[in-house]
C-alpha cells in the first residue's frame, strides 16, 4: 500500500490556513497575548505539520509522539486534558482512530477553540473534486 503524505500535507495546510484567519480574528491569543497560535496535533505528524506550515506563529504540541503508542487505549492524563483545553486549534485524524480527543474537547468546551478532523477534510475534498471532475466530462 502506498503512502501518501503529500496529500495529507495539502490537506493540512488547506484546513490550517483556513482555520488559522479565524484563530487570528480572535480575542485570545496565544501565550500572554504573544499573538501565537496554540495547536494540538493529537498524532505526532499532524503536530509536525501544523509546525512546519504555521512557523513561529503557532505553538504546537503533540499529544502522542511515541509510534508505539496505541490510540485506541490511550488514557489521557491531567497535563493532556490541560494542553486540549488551552488549545486554540486542535488536529486529529478522526474515525475512531483518537475518540479520546472527543471526551478531552467535550471536557472542556470552547467556542473559540477550532478542531479539524482530517478524515472530514479529507472526505470534503474528494467530493468536492469528485463534483469538478464530473462536470469536466
Amino acid at each position: 500500500m502506498r503512502s501518501h503524505p503529500r496529500s495529507l500535507t495539502a490537506l493540512m495546510t488547506l484546513g490550517v490556513a483556513l482555520l488559522a484567519s479565524a484563530c487570528s480574528s480572535s480575542s485570545a491569543a496565544g501565550p500572554a497575548g504573544s499573538g501565537t497560535i496554540v495547536a494540538v496535533g493529537a498524532e505526532n505528524e499532524y503536530a509536525n505539520v501544523i509546525g512546519q506550515v504555521g512557523g513561529k506563529y503557532v505553538q504546537v504540541s503533540a499529544i502522542m509522539s511515541n509510534p508505539n503508542t496505541d490510540p485506541h487505549t490511550f488514557e489521557a492524563s491531567a497535563s493532556v486534558a490541560r494542553l486540549v483545553s488551552g488549545a486554540q486549534l486542535v488536529v486529529q485524524n478522526g474515525v475512531g482512530y483518537d475518540r479520546f480527543m472527543n471526551t478531552l474537547e467535550s471536557a472542556a468546551p470552547s467556542s473559540s477553540r477550532k478542531v479539524i478532523v482530517v478524515q472530514n477534510l479529507r472526505d470534503e475534498l474528494g467530493a468536492a473534486l469528485s463534483r469538478v471532475f464530473m462536470n469536466l466530462s
